[in-house]
């Protein structure tokens, strides 16, 4: 892994123009998640820097995966089981986040973008005349069965 340079609280604070106790709590978070090195500064550092305590970014050698980055779908595949969970819930209209939770479980998160993809797979099977979009704002579908 590789380092970068050292910079205290107030150095990051000052360039980013966030508050010291956002910061110092973000750099806490990303240390407890090996992202950052805590490093006691040494006499001259601390002179310059006005601090004892410097941070410094860990660089993975490899791209990190995000936590929820899956594989992708195959063409079609999300749609199709988008349509398997709309015909299994015929007596029921659906909001994307619904079927989210149907299809993708492991991909719905707070941050949801899975949504969106459905959206667009509920989209075609309207358009397809295989699902009917129930309600507009908000949108919700249900089987077209």
């Amino acid at each position: 892994m590789g380092n970068l340079g050292t910079a205290s609280v107030s150095e990051l604070r000052d360039d980013t123009g966030l508050g010291e106790t956002t910061v110092r709590d973000n750099l806490n978070k990303l240390h407890e998640g090996g992202r950052v090195k805590r490093i006691d500064a040494d006499e001259t550092e601390a002179e310059a820097t006005g601090s004892k305590v410097l941070w410094q970014i860990i660089v993975p050698d490899k791209p990190v995966k995000p936590e929820h980055a899956g594989e992708r779908y195959g063409k079609g595949e999300l749609r199709e089981k988008v349509k398997a969970a709309l015909d299994a819930s015929t007596d029921e209209d659906m909001s994307p986040h619904q079927i989210a939770k149907i299809v993708a479980p492991d991909r719905v998160s707070p941050r949801d973008t899975i949504s969106g993809s459905i959206k667009h797979a509920c989209e075609v099977l309207v358009n397809r005349g295989e699902a009917t979009r129930t309600s507009e704002k908000p949108k919700r579908y249900r089987s077209g069965v």
